[in-house]
């Protein structure tokens, strides 16, 4: 087993409206750098690819990775480069990424070249850029590769915004984590969802994730029992329900349940949405302390005023529950 760090650049449509629904991102470089299971690095993985959904460089990729069309012209095709990347990374690689986005982009590109290769189902990674937040942060700031970078005084030769640099410079943030403390944290790929009926379930210690699969709206995810009954973090038992599910915004709802074994929890339902119009949820769990709780329900309390308030709005204007005049 190794852990592969690894880094994209990729051009995309100099018109939104000519952007391939399948393709919005198309990789014209690949680098990465291999790690052993102590965190050295053992090899180095680098290819520029040419492009052939969008041949010609976007001004703004241009600006920031410094290639340009000319470069890419000689360099050989995506199934080529990334064939050779899949065999280097070996066996049951780990993948770690700064951010999210990195690994969507690998297997959208993967699947618009018609390509073969098994991905785990979960697939998980290490998004090293969350690890850093967590432990040097406050868990929710996201910050760039370049500020961690100097935030921990690493030496940086080269630019940033290339693809085998910034992997190295990732790896090397990866290198002062503390994994004993943070490696549980694993992210989910998203690119791939449950079958319908089916769910994808974490434990993290101190809280629980579950994916779902795709529905067509909220609404008709809000009808499936598994996702709006609540299980106890710790032991696994349904809840009590304290607070209904509320939308805190349109990106996620909240709630507040009772495990009769392990107190309160709180439970959170995020929201994202897919290229078809459809959406998916990540629902997860932790316990809830009595300031937690407390600020579910004061936030329960300000929805409750809020619909109310646009009821009184909707009757001043004349308007019906159902819409009508």
């Amino acid at each position: 087993m190794h852990y592969i760090v690894f880094d994209l650049e990729w051009n995309q449509s100099q018109n939104p409206a000519s952007s391939l629904p399948e393709l919005p991102f198309e990789i014209i470089e690949i680098g990465a750098v291999k790690l052993d299971k102590n965190g050295r690095i053992i090899s180095r993985f680098s290819e520029l690819v040419r492009p052939s959904a969008y041949p010609s460089v976007n001004p703004i990729i241009k600006k920031v990775t410094k290639l340009d069309s000319a470069q890419l012209k000689c360099a050989p095709e995506f199934p080529s480069v990334c064939a050779d990347f899949l065999e280097w990374c070996g066996e049951d690689p780990v993948f770690c990424t700064w951010g999210s986005g990195d690994l969507m982009v690998l297997r959208s590109n993967i699947d618009y070249h018609g390509m073969e290769y098994e991905f785990h189902s979960p697939l998980t990674y290490y998004d090293v850029q969350k690890l850093y937040s967590l432990q040097f942060a406050d868990g929710k700031e996201r910050v760039a590769l370049e500020t961690a970078v100097e935030q921990l005084v690493l030496p940086h030769a080269d630019d940033f915004h290339r693809a085998l640099q910034d992997a190295y410079y990732t790896a090397c943030v990866w290198q002062k984590l503390d994994l004993k403390r943070f490696g549980a944290y694993l992210s989910v790929d998203y690119y791939a969802l449950p079958a319908e009926g089916e769910y994808w379930n974490f434990d993290f210690g101190t809280y629980t994730k579950t994916v779902t699969g795709s529905y067509e709206t909220k609404a008709a995810a809000m009808h499936d029992d598994e996702i709006c009954r609540v299980r106890c973090s710790r032991c696994g038992e349904y809840c009590d329900m304290l607070v209904p599910w509320f939308a805190v915004s349109s990106r996620y709802y909240l709630t507040l349940a009772d495990c009769p074994s392990h107190g309160k929890m709180q439970a959170k339902l995020r929201w994202k949405s897919l290229p078809g119009g459809e959406v998916f949820a990540v629902k997860t769990v932790k316990s809830a302390n009595k300031e937690r709780a407390e600020k579910v329900r004061k936030k329960y309390k300000a929805f409750l005023k809020g619909v109310a308030k646009s009821e009184r709005e909707g009757d001043e204007n004349g308007t019906s529950e159902d819409g009508t005049e």
